[in-house]
């Protein structure tokens, strides 16, 4: 890091709020929305159609992933072009099919240790937090790594 009050100092931090890039808080943001939306469609999945608990966590978790790509795609991360849309797109997916094997593991883990005593909404909280940790970091480091502070 440049010396404190030097020109290349306030160059090194433009674009940082708290100490975070643009894109970290983009991404906060989307994760948050998304976290909502996964819960929400995956509990109106299991309430109103019937669905099992790890059928309404694919449910969830499919309705969130299509809004997170697009919002990954357009917003935060629109200056990574490691890979061309078609790639980051795929990678996206893999990364996907990856976290909610995460995810349902969790749940079936869960579920034979708590014996169903938990209930859906702390099981898929919980769930959902665990796989969160494998996907940020996939995401991030593999299919938008292009994006730097210099993009921001």
């Amino acid at each position: 890091m440049p010396a404190l009050g030097s020109d290349n100092h306030a160059k090194a931090t433009a674009g940082r709020l708290g100490g975070l890039h643009a894109s970290d808080w983009r991404y906060l943001a989307v994760t948050v929305a998304g976290f909502g939306v996964d819960l929400g469609a995956a509990l109106l999945a299991i309430r109103l159609l019937g669905l099992s608990l790890v059928a309404g966590a694919v449910v969830g978790f499919c309705c969130a992933v299509l809004a997170n790509y697009l919002a990954h795609e357009f917003w935060t991360y629109r200056h990574a072009k490691r890979w061309s849309a078609k790639g980051r797109a795929l990678g996206y997916v893999a990364t996907a099919l990856s976290t909610l094997a995460v995810r349902a593991g969790v749940i079936l883990a869960l579920g034979h240790m708590a014996g169903g005593l938990l209930g859906d909404l702390p099981t898929l909280v919980i769930a959902a937090g665990a796989s969160l940790v494998f996907n940020f970091l996939a995401t991030k480091l593999i299919v938008f790594r292009g994006a730097t502070a210099a993009e921001d």
